[in-house]
């Protein structure tokens, strides 16, 4: 994912390959902004791969999330299943009062919790900024 922030115009421009951004604003709206549905390799040929350009508003005091797919493909719950993006954006949603830090250390304890003894899928990464 490649994200440019216009401050002054008030504009993200978002681009990516599989991947989305999610975008909470201070209203307590959010907004999921995907990707094209194109890799960054494999078996497409290139002329039929293409990555476009996203223009999102922001207002100050929004956050924007960004990350790999690590987290929500995390197998563990109940009935050991995925995490999924949806909860994964549910819960950054409902935990936006919170500080990013106080997020983070929320995020840490909601993914040992779900994944509980089973081994860690694959490399985390999520990016919080405060516009």
């Amino acid at each position: 994912a490649i994200v440019a922030i216009d401050d002054n115009e008030g504009k993200i421009f978002f681009s990516s390959a599989n991947r989305k951004l999610l975008l909470v604003k201070t209203t307590g709206e959010t907004e999921v902004h995907s990707s094209s549905g194109y890799p960054i390799g494999g078996w497409q040929i290139q002329s039929n791969r293409g990555f476009e350009v996203t223009t999102i508003s922001f207002e100050k005091g929004d956050r924007l999330y960004l990350g790999s797919d690590g987290f929500q493909d995390q197998f563990g719950g109940p009935n050991n299943k995925k995490f999924l993006s949806k909860n994964l954006h549910g819960l950054l949603s409902e935990k936006k009062s919170l500080n990013l830090e106080a997020q983070k250390e929320f995020i840490h304890e909601t993914h040992l919790a779900w994944k509980g003894d089973h081994e860690q899928t694959d490399d985390i990464c999520i990016l919080g900024v405060e516009l």
